[in-house]
């Protein structure tokens, strides 16, 4: 094969022979130019002006590397015949291989090709070392992160599950010492104090929960009678813990009448029984779904970027609450998407579901995940594609202590499989397995610091992953995946204080983080200011918050915002938020959630 070769063009642009045998027009291949001769010295362009000093150079070992585009007729090979066509082939000169790939706009009777020198096949293993680990490494960090999400927020749902106990023990109270009305009326008289007293004691205690005071009546009289009679009790216990000051913002009132009987109307013992009032727990402030909750529903999209590269997170949450069987359960879908100028970009699909159970201070569950991902590589000595798929599950609890603090633990594994297709001088095309472990641990909760409230939570992620099975499709090349060793050690103590209309929260914070590579491995401190202001009767709050962080001689730092209102009649939550830091990356982000 015969290719002109342009000497003069730095930028390797070289001119191939349209001219071919095309006989085979469904296969057209490669052949011997007649068209010129071994004296010619130029080429023309369009125009009819000369391109530059060319010689013939003769190829040999010609191999394709991607198929041309199906070709029906003569004109169509002339015109379009080689766009897109990747080949690799040896220059008879040098006796060096070069992959050549041919342009998109012909020149006259040439199409411009543009080739670059093939790196020999025993230096194509350590950038595909390089890029398989670094891939391995960004899976089994990003999975750890998952787990250990999943056991924070568990030990954040046994705290708050104190709302549920206050319920409990408010119910118990009133089926000891109910609140007693006189016949046909919804007056509350001072037989009721102690109760009441006591009642509004326990709500203190559960002061970010919220309770549905729900009302029930006997048989007697007409249902629409009941109703009535039942809501206006409920609304005079409402006012009564009002006058004791409690924070009646958090309850709910309605009247239920005749409808939800617990024992028989036919005895005088049933109907007394069936006269109630309770209470129900609805949630709290942290989001955790009450009794009354039987589904929450959450999507979240963020997004940033710079000059540097862009991130986007979204996710889409479910979350249901038995109080019956103190079952919690979640099921979740979650994309990342993070581009890098000089790296590429790595993208992850991930959907799972956990199922806990709560009891005498003590949480259990399981979880199982499931991701696809793709990795786009783009770097000065390689570029191609990695696609994975892969299952995650493990166990997690929590148990709390008397003196507040909680103790939360983790322990989960990891398979999957990964495939390539990766251009580091020669292509590429293979697979990888991987298996991992991981396991972590943390003890935190609310503590008083005289008359300061106190979040201290001190914990360690640790994770390791190794290729347990490869394939590549270059004969005599073998690839060495290194483990991923990811740990990550902390301490922090939040200290809240309420100002004004909101809550403003300082934590100082320490940790040592390492990735496996004594180059990345570091220790550094950080911290946070946060102010939050409280619910106005708009369902409208506001946050603020600083964030800071210094590891070795690299500092970062990033200030957000965020905004929140009630949406459709307080059944659901829309909340807004942008970020920006020190590197001039901006975050967008929109969350919606629903209640129902």
């Amino acid at each position: 094969m015969f290719v002109l070769f342009d000497d003069s063009d730095e930028q390797y642009t070289h001119y191939v022979d349209v001219w071919h045998d095309y006989t085979d027009l469904d296969n057209p291949v490669f052949v011997e130019a007649l068209t010129y001769s071994d004296g010619l010295t130029e080429a023309f362009n369009g125009e009819g002006g000369p391109v530059g000093v060319v010689t013939c150079l003769e190829l040999e070992d010609v191999t394709p590397v991607s198929a041309t585009p199906r070709i029906t007729s003569e004109a169509e090979f002339i015109s379009a015949a080689f766009v897109g066509y990747v080949f690799d082939a040896t220059d008879t000169r040098d006796g060096l291989r070069y992959r050549y790939t041919v342009g998109y706009e012909g020149l006259n009777d040439t199409v411009p090709v543009f080739r670059r020198e093939l790196a020999p096949q025993e230096d194509v293993s350590p950038a595909l070392d390089s890029i398989l680990t670094d891939d391995l490494l960004q899976t089994t960090r990003t999975l750890s992160s998952n787990v250990s999400r999943i056991s924070r927020d568990a030990a954040d749902r046994l705290r708050i599950s104190r709302g549920q106990e206050c319920g409990e023990a408010i119910n118990g109270l009133l089926r000891s010492s109910p609140v007693q009305f006189a016949s046909d009326s919804f007056f509350i008289d001072s037989r009721n104090d102690a109760v009441l007293d006591e009642v509004a004691r326990l709500l203190g205690e559960c002061a970010n929960s919220s309770f549905l005071i729900a009302g029930h009546t006997d048989s007697d009289a007409s249902e629409a009678y009941n109703i009535v009679l039942s809501q206006n009790r409920v609304d005079a216990v409402r006012r009564a813990l009002a006058e004791r000051g409690v924070v009646v913002d958090r309850l709910r009132t309605q009247g239920f009448g005749e409808s939800r009987p617990i024992a028989t109307n036919a005895t005088p013992e049933g109907k007394a029984l069936n006269r109630r009032v309770e209470f129900i727990w609805l949630g709290d402030d942290a989001g955790q779904p009450g009794c009354g909750d039987n589904q929450q529903m959450t999507r979240n999209l963020n997004g940033s970027g710079n000059d540097d590269g862009a991130r986007m997170d979204g996710n889409f949450l479910s979350t249901g609450y038995d109080c019956a069987s103190s079952t919690y359960r979640e099921t979740w879908a979650e994309l990342n998407v993070t581009h890098e100028d000089d790296r590429g970009t790595f993208g992850m699909l991930s959907t799972g579901m956990l199922r806990e159970r709560q009891g005498d201070n003590r949480l259990f569950g399981q979880f199982v995940e499931g991701y696809v991902s793709r990795s786009d590589v783009d770097t000065r000595d390689a570029s191609g594609t990695i696609t994975g798929i892969g299952i995650h599950a493990g166990l997690y609890g929590a148990r709390g202590f008397e003196n507040g603090l909680i103790m939360s633990y983790y322990g989960s594994a990891a398979t999957g499989r990964h495939s390539f297709e990766i251009d580091t001088g020669a292509l590429a095309n293979g697979h990888y397995t991987y298996a991992a472990i991981f396991a972590g641990g943390a003890l935190g909760g609310e503590l008083k610091l005289g008359e300061i409230p106190v979040k201290p939570r001190v914990g360690i992620d640790l994770a390791y992953a190794e290729a347990i099975g490869s394939e590549i499709s270059l004969p005599d090349i073998t690839f060495e995946i290194d483990p991923a060793k990811v740990a990550r050690g902390y301490a922090e103590v939040a200290f809240l204080n309420a100002i004004h209309d909101g809550l403003i929260t300082i934590t100082p914070r320490l940790f040592c983080e390492t990735n496996g590579n004594q180059a990345t491995d570091a220790c550094g401190v950080g911290g946070s200011i946060d102010y939050a202001t409280t619910r106005n009767a708009e369902g409208r709050e506001w946050k603020i918050g600083l964030d800071y962080e210094a590891i070795d001689s690299r500092q970062s730092a990033s200030l957000d915002t965020a905004h929140s209102r009630e949406i459709l009649d307080g059944m659901g939550v829309s909340r807004s938020s942008l970020g920006a830091n020190m590197n001039g990356a901006l975050e967008l982000g929109q969350t919606f959630e629903i209640k129902w």
